[in-house]
C-alpha cells in the first residue's frame, strides 16, 4: 500500500480556500456538488477545505479539483496563487495547457504522464543573440 502524497502549505491554504469558495459561488455549484464530480471525496473532506482546516491537501485531490476548475474556464493559477484572471477559456476533456514557467511545464508534464495524457514536445528554448559592444 503507497502512502498519499499531501501537499503541505499552511501558509497558503486560507486564501486558497477563500478563493475555492469564490469559484463554487461563481459556478452556483455546492460543496456537495464538488464532492460528487470529484468523486471519492465526502463532502466532509471538501467542507473542511473550503474552510481551510486542512493542514495539507492530498495530491489527488489537487489533480481533481484542477480538471474540475479547468472544465469550468477558472483559472488554477488564480485558484492556487491569486494571480492572473479568475475566468479562463474552457479545456475541453483531456486537453492540457503546458506554462511558459519551465518548472511548471516540468509538473505539467509529470502529471500529463501519470494521467496517461498525451504532451505536446517541449517549447524550444529561445535563441539569444549575441550583441558586441
Amino acid at each position: 500500500m503507497s502512502k498519499r502524497q499531501t501537499v503541505y502549505r499552511p501558509d497558503l491554504i486560507a486564501d486558497f480556500s477563500r478563493r475555492l469558495r469564490v469559484a463554487l459561488a461563481d459556478r452556483r455549484e455546492s460543496q456537495t456538488d464538488l464532492a460528487l464530480a470529484l468523486g471519492g471525496y465526502g463532502t466532509n473532506t471538501i467542507s473542511r477545505l473550503c474552510r481551510g482546516d486542512l493542514l495539507g491537501i492530498p495530491l489527488d485531490l489537487l489533480v481533481l479539483l484542477g480538471h474540475w476548475l479547468a472544465a469550468r474556464g477558472i483559472s488554477i493559477e488564480w485558484l492556487v496563487r491569486g494571480t492572473g484572471p479568475m475566468h479562463v477559456a474552457p479545456l475541453a476533456a483531456g486537453e492540457v495547457r503546458f506554462a511558459a514557467n519551465p518548472i511548471a511545464d516540468q509538473i505539467l508534464r509529470e502529471l500529463a504522464a501519470r494521467l496517461g495524457v498525451a504532451a505536446p514536445p517541449p517549447a524550444a528554448a529561445p535563441v539569444q543573440e549575441e550583441t558586441t559592444p
